[in-house]
């Protein structure tokens, strides 16, 4: 059903019941503690390493076979993944979008909005070869929109290059949207850079939800 929990690991702050998130007060109150503490700091770092002294762990459970499953050291990777888990918010994702869940919020909206800009922020990594591509890819379609320049076989032989590369820059205007904003946020993922977008130009989908699979967005 829409909202219940389709199994894995559960979150920090939640236990399941007959597929279903129910929040554990307990480690709720650490979920609340980490956004508020990283609110007030807006340190990564300095957080890690308070939440590693104090000895705080990700989520140790029982499976349903009765196996034991450990928490691991909350590093900035995961620290950022539950900074941006809209779980949290009482929302399930799925396919990049959310919506509610069957399961209660544990933090707010006011407080999930404190840390958000400054988790974004945090977590950017700007890859400007890569977003002057970008630029350079709709300027060029500009240029063959308005009728400047007929194709880009007339546009390579104008700026001396090669019409193939020509090409694959070209080909960056076919992104999704989503994706675009990512790269000049820098919110893409770590491997997306120029280098593998033109490796990869001769598998692109025309279709934005395969995009999203093939550059690791789903």
């Amino acid at each position: 059903a829409k909202g219940m929990w389709m199994g894995g690991t559960p979150p920090l702050g939640y236990d399941v019941q007959a597929r279903k998130l129910v929040v554990n007060e307990p480690e709720a109150g650490l979920v609340r503690s980490i956004f508020a503490r990283y609110a007030e700091t807006g340190s990564a770092a300095q957080l890690v390493r308070e939440l590693q002294i104090e000895g705080h762990t990700t989520k140790a459970w029982v499976t349903q076979n009765g196996r034991q499953r450990e928490g691991r050291v909350i590093d900035q990777k995961v620290l950022f993944a539950m900074l941006r888990n809209r779980l949290y918010l009482g929302e399930m994702t799925h396919k990049g979008q959310s919506f509610k869940g069957q399961h209660e919020a544990i933090v707010t909206p006011q407080l999930w909005a404190a840390v958000g800009a400054s988790a974004v922020k945090a977590t950017a990594s700007f890859d400007l070869p890569l977003i002057r591509t970008l630029g350079k890819a709709f300027y060029w379609q500009r240029l063959i929109d308005t009728g400047e320049v007929a194709n880009a076989s007339e546009l390579a032989r104008s700026l001396k290059l090669e019409v193939g590369w020509v090409c694959e820059v070209l080909r960056m205007t076919r992104l999704a949207p989503d994706i675009i904003r990512a790269i000049l946020d820098g919110r893409q993922p770590r491997h997306l850079n120029l280098h593998a977008m033109r490796g990869r130009q001769g598998e692109v989908p025309l279709d934005w939800d395969e995009q999203r699979g093939v550059f690791g967005f789903a």
